[in-house]
């Protein structure tokens, strides 16, 4: 690539500038959704354990036990949505690893430098709208992760305190 419009030379800038921060959010998001997946899975587990105490159960129990488990469950499915790993590309990108990838590397050297400033600042925006896009739907899912987990913690504190 070579460079000849210092205009263009600042939108390359500010577009690797903002897919860095929207990577960086991605980061931030995964990182609080292995925290609540640490969290649910020990408020899971604490709760079979204690569960399989059959000898406590009472009506109260049959209630409160899957008024916790159902949300925890559900809580896990939303944190499993946030941190699957989305690698198919929505175009044939040269900044994405999953479409750089697919060339050898002969064919990506080729393509790469027949590119020029143009098609790079391209990529570069139709990258920042994709990790938009997935930044959007992990932080939404993130969020019901957090609810249902918030709405087990009363059944689930009530039935440990009735089991043990």
């Amino acid at each position: 690539m070579t460079t000849s419009d210092p205009n263009l030379d600042k939108r390359i800038d500010a577009a690797e500038k903002n897919l860095q921060r929207l990577i960086d959010w991605t980061e931030r998001c995964d990182n609080k959704a292995a925290i609540l997946l640490g969290v649910a899975i020990s408020m899971t587990g604490v709760t079979l354990a204690a569960a399989s105490q059959l000898e406590h159960w009472t009506k109260a129990l049959y209630l409160l036990t899957p008024a916790a488990l159902l949300p925890l469950v559900a809580s896990l499915v939303f944190v499993y949505l946030v941190i699957w790993p989305r690698t198919k590309p929505p175009n044939d990108s040269l900044v994405f690893f999953g479409s750089i990838a697919k060339h050898d590397y002969h064919e990506y050297l080729g393509l790469f430098k027949e590119q020029n400033q143009a098609m790079y600042l391209d990529d570069l925006l139709m990258q920042c709208h994709v990790n938009a896009q997935v930044v959007t739907n992990k932080f939404a899912r993130l969020k019901w992760a957090y609810r249902l987990l918030l709405m087990a913690v009363i059944p689930w504190g009530v039935a440990l305190y009735l089991i043990l």
